[in-house]
């Protein structure tokens, strides 16, 4: 049909050049080179997309395997839990740790709420010592509590009942360090307590294969989460696959605009 237009064009038209008439076979090349690119372009995202379902195939039986084995690893550890639960039950030292533990954390609790009280009491007690004039001039003066020295500053210690006040002074200056030594001694009888605990726990857990059980339901979590991340990328490969197949199957797709703008700029207008 193009020669038959080129021969109509040069007896109707006969000032078009030969450039132009070959510009006319170069064009048509191009729209089947087009078109023969978006038939390859199909073809490759028709394989795609068949690679990806294939491969999502596979992987879900591999997820369905893999739940599986985990449902069975499962129900295994909870047995073997029972079964350690049993062994530690029947014996008396690990009764003795748990119940020494539970006393510990609960007089722990009182002991940390108690410096917390007094703690906050300090600074208000300390301050009621301190405004006495008297007695902040025997303290700045590290006067001996127990002294008895005559003179001016024996009558100010006999006036403010230095002695009685400065044991009252020490007191609330020293206990809250005090109580806190008390509180880090209790967590280190209680860290003691949970490690002999831990250590009964772990020697039955070996004793009926519930560590061993534990660590590969963990390596089967792991797994099932790997293959669901994979099913997730395939699922995404074929949702683009499969959007840019649709596109091609648009009058307007990629190859359509290319070679649109090249007749556009050959014909010098818009209206193609």
């Amino acid at each position: 049909r193009t020669g038959i237009i080129t021969r109509l064009a040069e007896l109707y038209l006969p000032e078009l050049t030969d450039g132009v008439v070959g510009r006319l076979h170069i064009l048509q090349d191009q729209a089947q080179a087009a078109i023969g690119q978006r038939g390859r372009r199909r073809e490759e995202l028709e394989t795609l997309i068949g690679r990806a379902a294939r491969e999502r195939a596979g992987a879900q039986e591999t997820l369905e395997d893999v739940s599986r084995n985990l449902d069975e690893k499962a129900a295994q550890r909870d047995t073997l839990q029972h079964a350690v639960a049993a062994q530690l039950a029947a014996n008396p030292k690990y009764a003795e740790l748990r119940q020494a533990i539970a006393d510990g954390d609960a007089m722990l609790a009182k002991y940390r709420e108690s410096h917390g009280h007094f703690s906050d009491k300090v600074p208000g007690k300390i301050w009621a010592f301190e405004a006495n004039p008297l007695f902040r001039y025997l303290l700045k003066k590290d006067y001996a509590a127990d002294a008895k020295i005559p003179g001016k500053d024996g009558f100010v210690a006999k006036v403010v009942r230095y002695s009685a006040q400065k044991k009252n002074y020490d007191y609330w200056e020293t206990m809250p360090a005090k109580m806190k030594e008390v509180v880090s001694q209790e967590q280190a009888k209680l860290a003691a307590y949970d490690r002999d605990a831990d250590a009964i726990e772990a020697e039955a857990a070996k004793h009926h294969g519930l560590d061993k059980a534990m660590a590969e339901g963990e390596k089967l979590s792991a797994q099932r989460q790997a293959v669901l991340d994979e099913m997730q990328a395939i699922d995404k490969r074929h949702a683009e696959c499969s959007a840019s197949r649709k596109a091609l199957d648009s009058s307007k797709d990629e190859f359509y605009e290319s070679f649109k703008g090249k007749m556009v700029s050959y014909l010098g207008s818009a209206e193609v």
